[in-house]
C-alpha cells in the first residue's frame, strides 16, 4: 500500500513539474509516463482520467491550507495572522517554485467543467478566510474600516499573486518571501489603527 501511495504522489509531483515546464495545456499522460518511466496504463491504475489526476494536483497544491488557517486563528492580532499566512505561503512557494505554476494556472483551470468546482473551492476558501480575519480586525478596531474587508482582501491576495508572477518571469531573481512581506507590511501600515487606547486618545484631543 505504501508503494502505491508513493507512486501516486510521485505522479502528481511529476505532473506539477511538467506544468511548470510546459504549461497546463501542453502536458499529456504520455509525457508524464515517460518522465516516470512507466506506461500510460500504470497512470490509470492510480487515476481514472487526466482530470482526476489534475484534481490530485489541486489537492496537493492546497494540502496545507487547513493547518495554516488553524494556526492563523490562534494569533493574537489580525496583523500577526495576516503576516503569518503571507509568510507561510510565500516561503512554501519560494522553496518549491514549480508549485507556483499551479497557482498561476487556477484561472485557466476554472474553464474546465471537471475542475471548476475544485478551483473555485480553493480560491473561495482562501479568500473568505482572509476576509473574515480582516473583518474581525475591523470589528475590534485594529484595522481601519476606510476600505471594505472584501477590497482589502483583494489587494493583499492580488499583490502577492502579482509578485509571484513577476518572480517567475524574472527567473526567481529576488526573494519572493521578502517581497511579499514587504508588500503586506506596507499595505497593513496604511490600515492598522493607532494603538493608543480610546481613553488616552480623548485626553490628548
Amino acid at each position: 500500500m505504501n508503494l502505491l501511495i508513493h507512486r501516486k504522489e510521485s505522479i502528481i509531483l511529476t505532473t506539477i513539474d511538467l506544468i511548470d515546464k510546459y504549461g497546463i495545456h501542453q502536458i499529456s499522460t504520455r509525457e508524464i509516463a515517460k518522465k516516470q518511466n512507466i506506461t500510460e496504463g500504470a497512470i490509470y491504475k492510480h487515476f481514472k482520467s487526466k482530470n482526476e489526476l489534475m484534481l490530485g494536483v489541486l489537492d496537493y497544491f492546497s494540502q496545507y491550507d487547513s493547518d495554516l488557517f488553524l494556526t492563523a486563528q490562534q494569533k493574537e492580532t489580525t496583523e500577526e495572522a495576516i503576516i503569518f499566512l503571507v509568510e507561510s505561503l510565500s516561503s512554501y512557494y519560494e522553496n518549491y517554485p514549480s508549485i507556483t505554476a499551479v497557482l498561476l494556472s487556477l484561472e485557466i483551470m476554472r474553464y474546465d467543467e471537471a475542475l471548476k468546482s475544485k478551483v473555485q473551492d480553493i480560491y473561495s476558501t482562501r479568500f473568505v478566510f482572509l476576509k473574515k480575519i480582516i473583518q474581525k480586525g475591523q470589528e475590534t478596531g485594529e484595522i481601519s474600516p476606510k476600505l471594505s474587508s472584501e477590497m482589502l482582501t483583494d489587494i493583499i491576495i492580488g499583490t502577492c499573486v502579482a509578485l509571484c508572477a513577476r518572480w517567475r518571469l524574472q527567473q526567481y531573481s529576488f526573494s519572493l518571501r521578502g517581497k511579499c512581506l514587504e508588500a503586506v507590511n506596507t499595505i497593513l501600515g496604511s490600515f492598522i489603527q493607532d494603538k493608543i487606547n480610546p481613553q488616552r486618545r480623548e485626553s490628548i484631543d
